[in-house]
């Protein structure tokens, strides 16, 4: 799950973002049963394991107490359910005027009026 969709047109993309201030989680959903499948996943969007939404509120529910997750490269528990939601704009991020890939040059002035 993320501040808004990451980019999954194809493998360059991957990791990208157009934005942070969509509004909305986007939420990516895998599920491999075997090795055909997992080799699909090279595919991007069209694999049929692969399920790519966006939300404004998700919530995980789950057979057990806890489940595990990497947080920002971090690995936690959460007790069930876990519910996530969006908060639109409540965190400011300053970026580089010229960095070489990420948001669109066109929303950087936005960027920089509320920083």
């Amino acid at each position: 799950m993320s501040n808004n969709p990451y980019r999954m047109g194809d493998l360059a993309g991957l990791g990208l973002r157009d934005g942070l201030d969509g509004g909305v989680l986007g939420v990516v959903s895998i599920k491999v049963d075997n090795a055909v499948q997992a080799a699909e996943l090279l595919r991007g969007r069209h694999a049929s394991g692969l399920t790519a939404l966006t939300a404004h509120e998700v919530v995980i529910d789950a057979d057990r107490p806890e489940v595990q997750a990497g947080v920002d490269g971090e690995a936690l528990s959460f007790r069930t359910p876990v519910r996530c939601v969006i908060s639109p704009r409540a965190l400011r991020v300053r970026v580089p005027r010229h960095r070489p890939r990420g948001v669109p040059a066109a929303v950087a002035p936005g960027l920089a009026a509320t920083a």
